[in-house]
């Protein structure tokens, strides 16, 4: 036999034996991302406002960034929470409207953001903040931490991050509460 015959027998021999062995190689499916729509985060928003232990569609991630708190000349250093999806629509974030959760999108992400939880008596004034320690989560709940700070303080401007969330007159007892974001 010439060598080139021996040659391409051993080429065609190889090329048996590989696909012999590749047909023993488990086949995964492919990762199809997951997105979520507006109406499902619009969904989503409404339900985590109630402050209420609610089971996402989609797993999300969770952020956990510094923030600030001010009231009058009181400055606090606290944190606040983003649930993060993959999302397919443009540039989007809600405005502060009082709710604890607003929406934001940045044409790849979205999800929701925490703000504050502003409860006013006319003595009390309590401010609730949210933290976690989760990195994912399918599941929200929340539980109360405690009191960070108490103080009094009177004719004041409370804001988060440098925006107006609330304004008040007159003497408060001014409680600060963690809440901590559990999965």
């Amino acid at each position: 036999m010439s060598k080139v015959v021996a040659a391409a027998l051993l080429v065609l021999l190889s090329a048996i034996v590989a696909a012999w062995i590749l047909r023993f190689i488990p086949k995964y499916p492919s990762v199809e991302l997951q997105y979520l729509s507006f109406r499902e985060l619009e969904e989503i928003c409404l339900e985590a406002n109630q402050l209420k232990q609610l089971k996402l569609p989609k797993e999300a991630y969770v952020e956990v960034t510094p923030a600030t708190l001010r009231i009058g000349g009181v400055e606090l250093k606290v944190t606040r929470v983003k649930l993060v999806w993959l999302v397919k629509f443009g540039n989007y974030t809600q405005v502060y409207n009082g709710s604890p959760w607003t929406i934001w999108c940045n044409g790849t992400h979205g999800g929701l953001i925490s703000w504050v939880v502003i409860r006013d008596t006319g003595s009390l004034l309590e401010i609730k903040y949210f933290m976690s320690n989760a990195t994912k989560t399918i599941f929200l709940s929340y539980c109360e931490k405690g009191v960070v700070k108490e103080f009094v303080l009177r004719n004041a401007t409370v804001f988060f991050n440098g925006i107006e969330v609330y304004r008040f007159e007159g003497w408060r007892r001014i409680v600060i509460k963690a809440v901590e974001v559990k999965s």
